[in-house]
């Protein structure tokens, strides 16, 4: 495998447990609107722009009920997400891990950059990371590969040398798209069906990033386990 020298992230259902609670923003907006659709409707686009899943769950009522439905659901999530969401497990010492092995590291996420980094600051999340780009950064949202385009670009690497990290098929999209190697995180709540292209590989925890980067990591425990491992004669 390439030397990964940069790693780029998905922000919602990678680094921050949040599907669950924009699936419940959705549902709630969608109610309190008048409108019904199925849950499997909404996680199948989680991951794309919020007016774009609107849109196609709703566009038959108007572009007026679209914005009405965003602006609900959106202020929801915002009530919301910060007594609810917590970081994904091994997030923030793989990011640790990562910084301290010199791996440049990128957020690339359909949110705009101001909730981005407000997400980023409150979990303490920010320090760990080189750069962030949002969705009001380029024309097109997931599965087009600009934002991790933009991603790779601002860390400065060759496509080849970085790796995005994501829990939806448009994130694998955009990432192979961008020439980059991907790793889909394998999520319960999460648009993972009818995947277009496969991933590179596929984790239940951002912890298992490191094997993949490095085959030969070990953990600190797993350190200390092996240094007390008895060593056979010569």
């Amino acid at each position: 495998m390439t030397t990964i020298k940069a790693v780029v992230f998905d922000l919602d259902g990678t680094l921050i447990d949040s599907n669950w609670v924009h699936l419940q923003s959705w549902r709630t907006a969608m109610k309190n609107l008048g409108l019904q659709v199925l849950d499997q409707e909404v996680v199948d686009r989680l991951g794309l722009k919020t007016v774009d899943i609107a849109r196609a769950l709703v566009s038959d009522r108007g572009e007026q009920t679209v914005m009405r439905l965003v602006e609900l659901k959106s202020r929801l999530f915002e009530d919301a997400w910060r007594i609810e969401v917590k970081p994904c497990h091994g997030a923030v010492d793989t990011l640790q891990i990562l910084k301290g092995k010199g791996v440049r590291t990128a957020v690339a996420s359909s949110n705009s950059i101001e909730r981005i980094s407000k997400a980023l600051r409150y979990y303490g999340m920010d320090s760990l990371l080189d750069t962030v780009v949002g969705i009001d950064e380029v024309e097109a949202g997931k599965p087009d590969p600009a934002l991790v385009i933009a991603a790779i670009r601002k860390l400065g690497v060759a496509p080849k040398e970085s790796m995005y990290v994501g829990d939806s098929r448009y994130d694998i999209e955009a990432g192979k798209a961008a020439g980059s190697q991907t790793v889909l995180v394998v999520q319960p709540i999460a648009a993972q069906s009818n995947l277009r292209v496969e991933p590179d590989y596929r984790i239940r925890s951002l912890r298992e990033l490191r094997r993949i980067i490095w085959p030969d990591f070990l953990s600190q425990r797993e350190q200390r386990l092996h240094s007390h491992v008895p060593r056979t004669g010569q």
